[in-house]
């Protein structure tokens, strides 16, 4: 008798089977945004598209745009953590 496999394990399989697993995963930032970043930041803010690892997020000021600039590393590592997986290197505001 088999034993029974968890569904989530089964997806990524598929996914990467699929070799569409690093994608799905980056659309994901998108997704997750607002929760890795907080109200705050997401009021200012709209991710439009992630490129080869780099989210690209349109920013409402300069002044936001620089202070973002200044914790970017920050937010990468908070949107990695909710998407489950380190697929975006790099955050482009503007």
């Amino acid at each position: 008798m088999k034993s029974a496999v968890p569904i989530g394990s089964l997806f990524d399989k598929i996914l990467r089977d699929l070799h569409i697993e690093k994608k799905v995963y980056q659309s994901r930032a998108i997704v997750v945004w607002p929760k890795a970043v907080g109200p705050k930041i997401s009021a200012v803010t709209e991710p439009e598209r992630v490129e080869d690892g780099k989210l690209f997020v349109r920013v409402e000021s300069p002044t936001w745009r620089m202070e973002l600039i200044l914790i970017k590393r920050q937010i990468i590592d908070r949107v990695n953590r909710e998407i489950g997986s380190q697929v975006i290197s790099d955050i482009i505001f503007k």
